[in-house]
């Protein structure tokens, strides 16, 4: 259920021209514009890099759940606006544990806090 709101949410994003071009990032295409959820856990920042200089040190990496929104998506590095406000960036050939976050279960969405809908 999950797979087919993401599938059609973004097909009509596409449709309304508001996604930039696709990379493949494991089995998902990605584009800006894009909203995404970290499927595996990175803690300790060794795939995914904190591009805010002034975030604390504990702000690193990413928890399984985390949302986002893909501000730019090139084959060797995508950067991504948290929904916490950090923007981090990554190489999808180290991490690729990402899927589409328009629409999440609850599963995924017990560790996440929304400020906003």
């Amino acid at each position: 259920m999950v797979r087919r709101v993401n599938d059609a949410v973004r097909a009509g994003r596409r449709t309304a021209g508001e996604l930039g071009p696709g990379v493949q990032v494991g089995p998902t295409e990605l584009a800006a514009g894009d909203r995404i959820v970290f499927l595996r856990n990175d803690n300790h920042g060794r795939d995914i890099v904190n591009l805010d200089p002034a975030a604390a040190p504990a702000a690193l990496g990413v928890r399984n759940g985390t949302l986002g929104t893909v501000l730019a998506a090139d084959p060797r590095s995508l950067s991504v606006r948290l929904d916490d406000g950090r923007t981090v960036a990554f190489d999808p050939a180290r991490y690729s544990a990402v899927a589409h976050g328009y629409a999440v279960t609850i599963h995924k969405a017990q560790c996440a806090t929304m400020d906003r809908l």
